[in-house]
């Protein structure tokens, strides 16, 4: 019993410095990226950490579109029985292994042959205990639109608007980038929000009594509103702002990035009480026509 066990622990530690070798060849697309971060970074995972847990991506397709699934487990889970795994990489410290179908539109590239044989040869990796019973899963039309009907964190019954940010944000770029723990990150959710010290109206009015932004009112939209993103960086600059709901007009949509462009310092956002660099959305109701 104790070499079965003593075997079964050095299987693991083959397996996970396997995965950290050939993580270079695994290449993820920056929506998939962006969701593992809002995994990590939730308030609902914040005893999440890369020395005791995994990440698991499970990948799935059907008729009626897609889905992309993110959940933390114990790292004594292995699921050694699981056909459906294809590669795996290391993001911000964390393993991350992929199981499903390896579509291009999330994922591409492959890890080590070597990890998949070991996978196919282990028995008895770990007490398949899971971190938490919370999963986060988007689900995709076939247009890669967001089906806000069918994505979930944790239960039906929790707001999900910051995936359909990461799906209008990220999915339709194109490329894809090699996931690096090592660069400055970004920020979606956090424990203390980066604020204008005086206030969000003081920092609307900004916008509002731009002269600029008054001779919107002479431009032709379709949306009364508009609803910019932008990243406040560790320093308190404003940085990267980008429209995620537009006006229906592009020149209003360039104008009112131009403004805020050129924001005040604001204070910025906290996290596991470190300041770190987030991203802030606000909506911009535009003027009413003479």
């Amino acid at each position: 019993m104790r070499k079965a066990k003593i075997l079964t622990i050095i299987l693991i530690a083959m397996i996970f410095i396997s995965c950290s070798l050939s993580n270079r060849k695994m290449e993820v697309s920056i929506f998939v990226e962006q969701f593992i971060r809002l995994y990590i970074n939730d308030d609902l995972n914040v005893d999440l950490s890369p020395k005791n847990h995994i990440i698991k991506v499970l990948i799935e397709d059907n008729e009626n579109g897609y889905y992309v699934t993110v959940i933390g487990y114990e790292k004594s889970f292995l699921t050694s029985s699981d056909s459906s795994y294809f590669g795996c990489s290391v993001f911000e410290k964390y393993d991350v292994f992929f199981y499903g179908k390896q579509l291009s539109e999330f994922v591409t590239g492959d890890c080590s042959e070597v990890r998949k044989s070991l996978l196919s040869d282990t028995t008895g990796g770990g007490n398949n205990i899971e971190y938490d019973p919370i999963e986060f899963r988007i689900s995709l039309l076939k247009n890669l639109e967001f089906d806000k009907m069918h994505s979930f964190k944790g239960n039906i019954n929790t707001e999900v608007d910051d995936f359909k940010v990461i799906v209008d944000t990220y999915l339709k770029r194109k490329g894809s980038v090699i996931i690096d723990a090592n660069k400055e990150e970004v920020y979606s959710n956090v424990q203390q929000i980066a604020r204008f010290e005086p206030g969000i109206d003081s920092l609307l009015s900004i916008v509002y009594c731009n002269p600029m932004f008054k001779e919107i009112k002479e431009l032709n939209f379709t949306e009364q509103k508009v609803i910019i993103r932008f990243v406040v960086t560790k320093e308190g600059e404003v940085k990267e702002p980008e429209i995620i709901s537009g006006s229906g007009n592009k020149e209003i949509d360039r104008t009112i990035e131009n403004i805020v462009r050129k924001f005040p310092k604001i204070l910025p956002a906290k996290h596991r009480k470190e300041i770190v660099n987030s991203y802030l959305t606000i909506p911009i109701k535009l003027p009413s026509a003479n």
